[in-house]
């Protein structure tokens, strides 16, 4: 009688488990249509709620092609491709977009396959609207980017960045006023996780508390959260994170013996061409205020690789500067304290130990200039 009850409660438990399954998954269909590719064989990949890539086929044929299957989450990002060896890979190889438990149609020009067609995906729409806003920026910024790898001229290089600030401006703008306007669409998280380290911390706190409670729960959120507290501690008149490592000539080095000097700590690696090239400009300040109750400290990237970095300090002449290691993947990585994911990044300290602000190189030149006088 016993095993008869444990065998009913078994099959209960897996029709229940049946049950819940049948709920939780939804039906898509992806309708296609493309001027290429006819009688050629299509890929289709995505991840699922569980983490697993899954990965579906289908033939082109008199210029139509579908996919059909079920979704256990609200959407997920697709990628058709006629290659199944660069799905997840290269981007440009790939058509992206969002697939959703609905019909959806796409629309592949096999001329131009990067920029689809698609109707009928909630998500989708939300992006190209997105999209749409940031264009002219966007555009800019990638035109100079094409600039910029086309030449070697370092100063030209640096001109073309410098050019691009009112640019960003506008664009993290932009994207600020699409988050505060969409607090319940998904999209919006994933924009706020990729502004939230460029944008003041007190915006990005705003921005963030202002989104719906069910995309807190998501897994990006836990990043942002990390991210805005870091910067927070790291914003104007808050105390300078204390870090205490190995200079390059072996000696102890503890930003809090410090007090009663401005420090200026510039975050950069050997590896960093934007790094090495404001070198030059950081040597002036040496000159100038390095006998004015201003330390500068070097904290590098270097980590894996300690004979590179002592090898470009000398090569680059910055042996006057202090030099530490950031001290990566360890419990005091000092580019974690001060919320560092982009290099260049400079920073001042006052006298008492505070938070003046990060700032670029002319930044920089110009506060230490209203600072002190001089």
């Amino acid at each position: 009688m016993r095993h008869s009850n444990l065998r009913t409660l078994t099959v209960l438990a897996l029709m229940l488990s049946v049950s819940v399954c049948s709920i939780a998954q939804k039906r898509y269909r992806v309708d296609g249509f493309t001027n290429g590719y006819e009688g050629r064989v299509l890929y289709m990949s995505y991840t699922d709620g569980r983490g697993r890539d899954i990965v579906d086929s289908c033939k082109v044929s008199n210029g139509t092609f579908r996919f059909e299957g079920t979704l256990d989450i609200d959407n997920a990002l697709a990628f058709i491709s006629t290659d199944k060896g660069v799905l997840n890979g290269d981007i440009n190889k790939q058509t992206k977009f969002y697939l959703e438990p609905r019909t959806i149609t796409v629309g592949i020009n096999a001329y131009n396959h990067t920029m689809p067609v698609v109707m009928g995906s909630v998500q989708q729409a939300q992006e190209d609207e997105y999209n749409g806003l940031v264009m002219p920026e966007t555009s800019v910024i990638k035109s100079v980017a094409v600039l910029a790898k086309s030449s070697t001229d370092m100063d030209f290089k640096y001109k073309l960045e410098a050019s691009l600030k009112p640019i960003f401006q506008s664009y993290n703008a932009k994207t600020m006023d699409y988050i505060r306007r969409h607090p319940d669409v998904e999209l919006s998280l994933f924009l706020l996780h990729g502004v939230a380290n460029s944008i003041p911390a007190d915006s990005a706190k705003a921005l963030y508390d202002a989104l719906s409670p069910g995309l807190k729960g998501m897994i990006q959120s836990e990043e942002i959260e990390r991210t805005i507290a870091l910067r927070l501690k790291t914003s104007t008149g808050k105390p300078a994170p204390i870090f205490t490592a190995t200079d390059i000539n072996g000696k102890p080095l503890c930003l809090g013996d410090f007090k009663g000097k401005y420090v200026v700590l510039d975050f950069w690696a050997t590896w960093c061409g934007p790094c090495r090239y404001t070198n030059k400009h950081m040597k002036q300040l040496y000159e100038k205020y390095s006998g004015h109750d201003v330390e500068f400290i070097y904290v590098a990237d270097d980590d894996r690789d300690l004979a590179k970095w002592r090898n470009i300090v000398e090569k680059d002449g910055i042996g006057m500067f202090r030099h530490v290691l950031r001290g990566a993947n360890t419990s005091a990585d000092i580019n974690t304290m001060y919320a560092v994911k982009n290099i260049p990044a400079k920073f001042l300290i006052d006298k008492d130990g505070n938070m003046v602000g990060k700032f670029d190189t002319d930044e920089l030149s110009d506060k230490l200039k209203s600072l002190l006088g001089f």
